[in-house]
């Protein structure tokens, strides 16, 4: 992937990724306010888990091998990441409080995986429509 293909789709990611660590936060703990700190790590959470995806940065066209080991190096990376960055500015300590982080980060990253695929879904059925009728009126 290229440098300004990886940037607008990190941009774009960037804002998922911080609004289901948000919503994700209010479902699962409908009690607590949404302060500004929470607002403020849930932003450097998804920084950080975002920047993971650098791994996908390739001068050249990806093999569909070498895409699925990226992918692969991009989950560890990312759980690695998120988990120690929990651990340094004292989110969460321990074995068990790091356990569940690492699962939220997972569902976290399958719900944006689904919303990037229902977005990228939408966007190629639209083209599809264009070009049919585009098809349709050239040969009319």
């Amino acid at each position: 992937m290229n440098k300004s293909n990886l940037f607008s789709k990190m941009l774009r990611n960037y804002f998922i990724i911080f609004s289901v660590i948000i919503l994700l936060t209010a479902f699962l703990n409908p009690t607590q306010a949404l302060t500004f700190r929470i607002i403020i790590l849930a932003a450097l959470f998804a920084l950080a888990g975002n920047l993971t995806n650098l791994v996908y940065y390739s001068k050249k066209e990806l093999s569909q091998k070498s895409r699925y080991i990226r992918k692969v190096i991009h989950f560890l990376l990312l759980e690695v990441v998120i988990v120690t960055l929990g651990n340094i500015i004292g989110q969460v300590s321990g074995v068990m409080q790091s356990t569940i982080l690492a699962l939220e980060v997972l569902l976290i990253r399958v719900l944006v995986v689904l919303i990037i695929w229902l977005i990228d879904r939408k966007t190629a059925n639209d083209i599809n429509k264009q070009l049919e009728n585009m098809r349709t009126k050239r040969n009319e």
